[in-house]
């Protein structure tokens, strides 16, 4: 799955499927996704990997920014559950 290069305002919850999901670059603006001000969800980071996700689940060539950090995650953009 493709995402068009600029602002998206929206999280990304992998849900346990096999999904690559790839940014584009349209003369030098990349893909932002971007959770800042949307609503709180369970779990609050702009992308997360909740529910077993294989190596096969894959944000790639993405800014991510606007989630919440939890449990030292300085970066707040994501979130990972170990499985």
């Amino acid at each position: 799955m493709k995402i068009a290069a600029g602002p998206c305002l929206e999280r990304i919850d992998f849900k346990g499927k096999p999904i690559r999901v790839d940014g584009e670059r349209d003369d030098g603006i990349v893909t932002v996704i971007d959770a800042s001000g949307l609503p709180e969800t369970a779990f609050g980071g702009a992308v997360g990997f909740l529910n077993r996700e294989s190596p096969a689940s894959l944000p790639k060539d993405f800014t991510i920014t606007g989630g919440v950090a939890e449990k030292g995650d300085g970066a707040g953009g994501r979130r990972q559950q170990r499985a």
